[in-house]
């Protein structure tokens, strides 16, 4: 029987049919690789645009959060364990996957309108990582664009029978004329769409997919190789730096969120050398310095302190403009 290798993200894994990639969430099929975790809803939420977290990405409203299953990543101190690291889990003996319904793009889109009226301004792809279904990503941005596009139509509809209702109350034609010009240009209204990512992920799908997302939080683990080795990236740090330079040149929003656990990337000079890397993007480019809470398989690790998370925080100030400390 024949491997097919995933194109998604650097691992490659080559998958028999019926075979579950390292993600725990694509498997070999027929002549593909496929996802299983496509529109598999296993949470859903309103939340603060700042939990994403995006400082500068319309602060003050509310963003409808969608999570699914899996990740590519086996990072030891995973928040979203349960649903994120079900891939390892499953290999382990171990699984135990939230139960998950399905939700279209068209129905996900539906549900973010419903909710504008509570400040929502769109959709955030998040709780496992969304770049190992970019299918679902595409899919989803090409609903809010259909949306988009039947809004525009409404939008216009109205105003030609605006216009239609000011031309036959007013009696000097000359002056109906005057009133309909301009032309009528109609306003969008999009939704937006957010990513909260690891950056995980290979050239040709990160192009793809930035090329129809409006903002981004990219985690950028560490500034050292050894410690995407230990959550089991090869190569991590370079695809990551990668993936935050195509969203920035696709015009996305990026923002950056480094969570700090102590003894394996709390240093100063690694905070200098990732700063000083990321002012050479930008020097307005955010970056979130977080603080560690135990969690997952990493219960008995020391919290990371608010000093220390200060004390960095100051550190990447000397090169960016927006440091913001958090989960202190």
């Amino acid at each position: 029987m024949s491997r097919d290798t995933c194109p998604v993200c650097p691992h490659a894994c080559r998958l028999r049919p019926g075979e579950v990639g390292i993600c725990g969430a694509r498997q070999g099929q027929v002549e593909r690789v496929a996802p299983l975790n496509y529109g598999q809803c296993t949470a859903l939420a309103l939340d603060p645009i700042e939990k994403k977290p995006l400082a500068r990405f319309y602060p003050g409203t509310q963003i409808l959060s969608y999570g699914s299953y899996g990740c590519n990543l086996g990072c030891a101190f995973c928040q979203n364990w349960e649903i994120a690291q079900v891939g390892r889990a499953t290999q382990a003996g171990t699984a135990r996957v939230a139960e998950a319904r399905f939700i279209s793009p068209a129905e996900l889109v539906t549900q973010a309108v419903e909710l504008e009226a509570r400040g929502n301004i769109g959709i955030a792809l998040t709780y496992n990582e969304p770049l190992i279904c970019p299918e679902y990503i595409g899919d989803v941005a090409e609903a809010i664009a259909a949306r988009a596009r039947e809004q525009e139509r409404n939008q216009a509809r109205s105003a030609l029978l605006a216009q239609k209702r000011t031309r036959d109350s007013v009696q000097d034609k000359t002056q109906a004329q005057e009133l309909l010009q301009p032309e009528f240009q109609p306003q969008k209204q999009s939704l937006k769409l957010v990513l909260v990512t690891n950056g995980y992920v290979m050239p040709a799908i990160a192009e793809q997919v930035f090329a129809v997302v409006d903002a981004a939080n990219i985690d950028l683990k560490a500034f050292n190789q050894e410690f995407y080795d230990a959550v089991g990236a090869p190569a991590g740090l370079s695809t990551a730096k990668r993936s935050i330079q195509i969203a920035r040149e696709a015009g996305c929003h990026v923002e950056v969120t480094t969570l700090v656990i102590p003894g394996l990337n709390d240093s100063a000079e690694e905070m200098e050398r990732e700063a000083a890397w990321l002012a050479s993007l930008s020097p307005e480019l955010p970056l979130h310095i977080s603080a560690f809470r135990p969690a997952y398989k990493m219960r008995d690790t020391e919290a990371t302190s608010a000093s220390l998370v200060y004390e960095l925080a100051r550190i990447a100030q000397r090169h960016l403009k927006y440091v913001y400390p958090g989960n202190v």
